[in-house]
Protein backbone atom coordinates (compact mmCIF):
# COMPACT_ATOMS: atom_id res chain seq x y z
CA UNK A 1 0.00 0.00 0.00
CA UNK A 2 3.06 2.03 0.77
CA UNK A 3 4.71 1.74 -2.59
CA UNK A 4 1.91 2.25 -4.55
CA UNK A 5 0.46 5.80 -2.52
CA UNK A 6 4.71 6.77 -3.29
CA UNK A 7 4.24 5.58 -7.20
CA UNK A 8 0.95 7.86 -7.05
CA UNK A 9 3.08 10.62 -5.62
CA UNK A 10 5.81 10.26 -7.87
CA UNK A 11 2.98 9.96 -10.76
CA UNK A 12 0.95 13.58 -9.71
CA UNK A 13 4.88 15.16 -8.77
CA UNK A 14 6.19 14.41 -13.00
CA UNK A 15 2.73 15.36 -14.06
CA UNK A 16 2.68 18.89 -11.63
CA UNK A 17 6.01 19.64 -12.87
CA UNK A 18 5.91 18.63 -16.81
CA UNK A 19 2.88 20.71 -17.00
CA UNK A 20 4.66 24.03 -15.08
CA UNK A 21 7.87 23.31 -17.29
CA UNK A 22 5.97 22.65 -20.31
CA UNK A 23 4.56 26.18 -20.39
CA UNK A 24 7.36 28.68 -21.45
CA UNK A 25 9.01 26.20 -24.42
CA UNK A 26 5.29 26.29 -25.56
CA UNK A 27 4.85 30.31 -25.20
CA UNK A 28 8.54 30.57 -26.50
CA UNK A 29 7.97 28.73 -29.99
CA UNK A 30 4.70 30.45 -29.91
CA UNK A 31 6.36 34.48 -29.93
CA UNK A 32 9.09 33.22 -31.97
CA UNK A 33 7.32 31.94 -34.72
CA UNK A 34 4.99 34.90 -34.99
CA UNK A 35 8.38 37.21 -34.69
CA UNK A 36 10.09 35.14 -37.33
CA UNK A 37 7.05 34.94 -39.65
CA UNK A 38 6.67 39.06 -39.44
CA UNK A 39 10.33 39.95 -39.34
CA UNK A 40 10.92 37.54 -42.84
CA UNK A 41 8.09 39.62 -43.90
CA UNK A 42 6.17 35.39 -45.14
CA UNK A 43 3.16 37.93 -45.74
CA UNK A 44 4.41 39.34 -48.61
CA UNK A 45 4.28 38.35 -52.22
CA UNK A 46 7.02 36.56 -53.12
CA UNK A 47 8.19 35.34 -49.51
CA UNK A 48 10.90 32.18 -49.35
CA UNK A 49 8.43 28.87 -49.58
CA UNK A 50 10.80 26.96 -47.66
CA UNK A 51 11.05 29.71 -44.80
CA UNK A 52 7.35 29.48 -44.69
CA UNK A 53 7.07 25.63 -45.01
CA UNK A 54 9.69 25.89 -41.53
CA UNK A 55 7.79 28.30 -39.70
CA UNK A 56 4.71 25.95 -40.39
CA UNK A 57 6.13 23.11 -39.29
CA UNK A 58 7.64 24.79 -36.13
CA UNK A 59 3.55 25.67 -35.43
CA UNK A 60 2.43 22.11 -36.41
CA UNK A 61 4.69 20.67 -34.17
CA UNK A 62 3.98 23.24 -31.16
CA UNK A 63 0.77 22.31 -31.26
CA UNK A 64 0.82 18.52 -31.36
CA UNK A 65 2.65 18.67 -28.60
CA UNK A 66 0.25 20.72 -27.01
CA UNK A 67 -2.77 18.77 -27.80
CA UNK A 68 -0.17 15.74 -25.68
CA UNK A 69 1.06 17.03 -22.91
CA UNK A 70 -3.01 18.02 -22.11
CA UNK A 71 -3.91 14.95 -23.22
CA UNK A 72 -2.01 13.06 -21.02
CA UNK A 73 -1.90 15.70 -17.94
CA UNK A 74 -6.19 15.40 -18.27
CA UNK A 75 -6.10 11.26 -18.50
CA UNK A 76 -3.71 11.25 -15.24
CA UNK A 77 -6.43 13.99 -13.25
CA UNK A 78 -8.84 11.27 -14.65
CA UNK A 79 -7.50 7.96 -13.27
CA UNK A 80 -6.08 9.21 -10.16
CA UNK A 81 -9.83 10.60 -9.23
CA UNK A 82 -8.49 14.68 -9.57
CA UNK A 83 -11.05 15.09 -12.44
CA UNK A 84 -15.06 16.06 -11.67
CA UNK A 85 -17.61 16.36 -14.00
CA UNK A 86 -19.71 19.41 -14.13
CA UNK A 87 -23.09 19.52 -14.29
CA UNK A 88 -24.55 21.88 -16.78
CA UNK A 89 -27.06 21.92 -19.86
CA UNK A 90 -25.38 21.58 -23.21
CA UNK A 91 -26.86 21.55 -26.74
CA UNK A 92 -24.84 18.43 -27.95
CA UNK A 93 -26.79 19.61 -31.37
CA UNK A 94 -25.13 22.91 -31.31
CA UNK A 95 -22.02 21.20 -30.57
CA UNK A 96 -22.48 18.82 -33.24
CA UNK A 97 -23.39 21.82 -35.68
CA UNK A 98 -20.62 23.39 -35.06
CA UNK A 99 -18.33 20.78 -36.38
CA UNK A 100 -20.28 20.42 -38.62
CA UNK A 101 -19.34 23.73 -40.22
CA UNK A 102 -15.67 22.15 -40.89
CA UNK A 103 -16.72 19.83 -43.43
CA UNK A 104 -15.58 22.09 -46.45
CA UNK A 105 -12.57 22.36 -45.22
CA UNK A 106 -11.92 18.62 -43.76
CA UNK A 107 -12.93 17.17 -47.18
CA UNK A 108 -11.12 19.59 -49.61
CA UNK A 109 -7.58 18.93 -47.81
CA UNK A 110 -8.29 14.73 -47.08
CA UNK A 111 -10.97 13.79 -49.15
CA UNK A 112 -13.51 12.66 -46.64
CA UNK A 113 -16.96 14.07 -45.77
CA UNK A 114 -18.39 15.08 -42.87
CA UNK A 115 -21.80 14.34 -42.75
CA UNK A 116 -24.35 15.40 -39.33
CA UNK A 117 -27.59 14.24 -38.60
CA UNK A 118 -28.97 16.21 -35.63
CA UNK A 119 -32.88 16.53 -34.48
CA UNK A 120 -34.28 19.90 -35.02
CA UNK A 121 -34.93 20.89 -32.24
CA UNK A 122 -32.36 21.25 -29.54
CA UNK A 123 -31.36 18.52 -27.64
CA UNK A 124 -30.02 19.45 -24.18
CA UNK A 125 -28.25 17.08 -21.84
CA UNK A 126 -26.89 17.13 -17.91
CA UNK A 127 -23.31 16.98 -18.50
CA UNK A 128 -19.91 18.89 -18.77
CA UNK A 129 -19.69 20.74 -22.06
CA UNK A 130 -16.02 20.54 -22.30
CA UNK A 131 -15.49 16.85 -21.54
CA UNK A 132 -18.47 16.20 -24.00
CA UNK A 133 -16.69 17.85 -26.49
CA UNK A 134 -13.35 16.66 -25.84
CA UNK A 135 -14.64 12.64 -26.05
CA UNK A 136 -16.44 13.86 -29.66
CA UNK A 137 -13.44 15.67 -31.17
CA UNK A 138 -10.63 12.24 -30.06
CA UNK A 139 -13.43 9.85 -31.60
CA UNK A 140 -13.76 11.77 -34.82
CA UNK A 141 -10.07 12.24 -35.23
CA UNK A 142 -9.64 8.37 -34.60
CA UNK A 143 -12.61 7.87 -37.38
CA UNK A 144 -11.02 10.22 -39.87
CA UNK A 145 -7.74 8.64 -39.85
CA UNK A 146 -9.24 5.55 -40.43
CA UNK A 147 -10.87 6.55 -43.44
CA UNK A 148 -9.82 7.18 -47.01
CA UNK A 149 -10.76 9.73 -49.39
CA UNK A 150 -14.29 9.62 -51.00
CA UNK A 151 -15.61 8.27 -47.79
CA UNK A 152 -17.21 9.98 -45.23
CA UNK A 153 -17.95 10.51 -41.60
CA UNK A 154 -21.33 10.64 -39.95
CA UNK A 155 -21.88 12.03 -36.62
CA UNK A 156 -25.41 11.65 -35.19
CA UNK A 157 -27.56 12.36 -32.29
CA UNK A 158 -31.06 9.70 -31.71
CA UNK A 159 -33.18 10.31 -29.26
CA UNK A 160 -34.44 6.54 -27.81
CA UNK A 161 -36.80 6.43 -25.38
CA UNK A 162 -34.42 4.69 -22.58
CA UNK A 163 -31.96 6.91 -24.12
CA UNK A 164 -29.97 9.44 -26.41
CA UNK A 165 -26.98 7.93 -28.88
CA UNK A 166 -24.09 9.60 -29.70
CA UNK A 167 -22.96 7.96 -32.56
CA UNK A 168 -19.62 8.87 -34.78
CA UNK A 169 -19.62 6.59 -37.70
CA UNK A 170 -16.64 5.91 -40.54
CA UNK A 171 -16.73 3.19 -43.84
CA UNK A 172 -13.09 2.46 -43.14
CA UNK A 173 -10.94 -0.08 -42.45
CA UNK A 174 -12.38 -0.75 -39.29
CA UNK A 175 -10.73 -0.37 -35.84
CA UNK A 176 -8.70 -2.91 -34.74
CA UNK A 177 -9.96 -5.27 -31.46
CA UNK A 178 -7.20 -3.69 -29.36
CA UNK A 179 -8.71 -0.11 -30.19
CA UNK A 180 -12.06 -1.45 -29.46
CA UNK A 181 -10.62 -2.56 -25.76
CA UNK A 182 -9.03 0.39 -25.07
CA UNK A 183 -12.68 2.72 -25.57
CA UNK A 184 -14.79 0.13 -24.12
CA UNK A 185 -13.35 -1.54 -21.41
CA UNK A 186 -10.38 -0.46 -18.46
CA UNK A 187 -7.06 -0.89 -19.08
CA UNK A 188 -5.84 -5.17 -18.71
CA UNK A 189 -2.19 -5.72 -17.28
CA UNK A 190 -2.55 -9.02 -17.09
CA UNK A 191 -0.36 -10.18 -20.08
CA UNK A 192 2.17 -12.71 -20.27
CA UNK A 193 5.56 -13.07 -19.68
CA UNK A 194 7.29 -10.80 -23.07
CA UNK A 195 3.75 -9.38 -24.47
CA UNK A 196 2.57 -5.78 -23.97
CA UNK A 197 -0.53 -4.69 -22.67
CA UNK A 198 -3.24 -4.27 -25.77
CA UNK A 199 -3.53 -0.29 -24.61
CA UNK A 200 0.63 -0.09 -24.77
CA UNK A 201 0.14 0.45 -28.43
CA UNK A 202 -3.04 2.97 -28.54
CA UNK A 203 -3.54 6.44 -28.66
CA UNK A 204 -3.84 9.03 -25.35
CA UNK A 205 -6.93 10.22 -26.92
CA UNK A 206 -9.20 6.91 -26.93
CA UNK A 207 -7.64 6.32 -23.30
CA UNK A 208 -9.10 9.79 -22.20
CA UNK A 209 -12.54 9.11 -24.21
CA UNK A 210 -12.96 6.11 -21.82
CA UNK A 211 -12.21 7.51 -18.80
CA UNK A 212 -14.48 10.39 -19.55
CA UNK A 213 -17.34 8.61 -20.26
CA UNK A 214 -17.12 6.81 -17.38
CA UNK A 215 -16.98 10.07 -15.41
CA UNK A 216 -20.29 11.11 -17.27
CA UNK A 217 -21.84 8.06 -16.98
CA UNK A 218 -21.77 7.60 -20.91
CA UNK A 219 -21.71 3.92 -21.79
CA UNK A 220 -19.65 3.31 -25.13
CA UNK A 221 -20.48 0.54 -27.50
CA UNK A 222 -18.75 -0.43 -30.71
CA UNK A 223 -19.64 -2.25 -33.69
CA UNK A 224 -16.51 -2.56 -36.18
CA UNK A 225 -16.03 -5.11 -39.25
CA UNK A 226 -14.51 -4.52 -42.68
CA UNK A 227 -17.33 -1.82 -43.77
CA UNK A 228 -16.15 0.71 -41.18
CA UNK A 229 -16.72 1.39 -37.20
CA UNK A 230 -19.98 2.64 -35.30
CA UNK A 231 -19.01 4.45 -32.00
CA UNK A 232 -22.23 4.61 -29.76
CA UNK A 233 -22.04 6.47 -26.67
CA UNK A 234 -25.41 5.67 -24.75
CA UNK A 235 -26.32 8.53 -22.47
CA UNK A 236 -28.86 8.25 -19.31
CA UNK A 237 -32.01 9.29 -19.90
CA UNK A 238 -32.29 11.09 -17.20
CA UNK A 239 -29.20 13.25 -18.20
CA UNK A 240 -31.71 14.88 -20.96
CA UNK A 241 -32.91 18.47 -20.22
CA UNK A 242 -36.32 19.83 -21.38
CA UNK A 243 -35.63 23.08 -22.93
CA UNK A 244 -38.52 24.64 -21.62
CA UNK A 245 -36.79 24.35 -18.04
CA UNK A 246 -33.83 26.40 -19.40
CA UNK A 247 -33.99 29.85 -17.40
CA UNK A 248 -32.06 31.35 -20.72
CA UNK A 249 -29.97 30.35 -23.40
CA UNK A 250 -26.59 32.01 -24.34
CA UNK A 251 -26.82 34.52 -26.88
CA UNK A 252 -25.41 37.59 -28.58
CA UNK A 253 -21.45 38.27 -27.83
CA UNK A 254 -21.07 35.80 -25.35
CA UNK A 255 -22.77 33.00 -27.29
CA UNK A 256 -20.15 34.02 -30.16
CA UNK A 257 -17.12 34.27 -28.27
CA UNK A 258 -18.25 30.70 -26.97
CA UNK A 259 -18.96 29.46 -30.64
CA UNK A 260 -15.23 31.08 -31.69
CA UNK A 261 -13.44 29.51 -28.55
CA UNK A 262 -15.30 26.08 -29.76
CA UNK A 263 -13.95 26.19 -33.35
CA UNK A 264 -10.50 26.78 -31.82
CA UNK A 265 -10.55 23.46 -30.24
CA UNK A 266 -12.24 21.20 -32.78
CA UNK A 267 -9.30 22.89 -35.54
CA UNK A 268 -6.60 22.64 -32.62
CA UNK A 269 -8.23 18.86 -32.80
CA UNK A 270 -8.38 18.03 -36.39
CA UNK A 271 -4.80 19.29 -36.73
CA UNK A 272 -3.77 15.66 -35.61
CA UNK A 273 -5.17 14.43 -38.47
CA UNK A 274 -2.80 13.14 -41.59
CA UNK A 275 -3.65 15.68 -44.13
CA UNK A 276 -4.84 18.37 -41.68
CA UNK A 277 -1.51 19.23 -40.11
CA UNK A 278 -2.19 22.45 -40.70
CA UNK A 279 -5.75 23.27 -40.10
CA UNK A 280 -5.22 24.65 -36.62
CA UNK A 281 -3.32 27.85 -38.35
Amino acid sequence: MQDQTARETLDRLMVDTITHEMIRPLDLLSINRSYLWTHLQCDADGADEKVKQALDSIGVATSHIERLWRNCADLMACTHGEMQPRQEPVDLCALIQLIGEENEYVERATGVKLEIAIPKQPLCVTTDSTMAERILLNLLSNALQLSKPGKKVIIALKEKADDVQLIVQDFGQGMTKQIVQTLCTAPCVNTQEGEHPYWVETGIGLHLCREMCGLLEWKPTVKTGIKGTTVILNIPRDKVVATSQLVFRSEGEQAELYKAECRARIRMELGSVPGLEKYWT
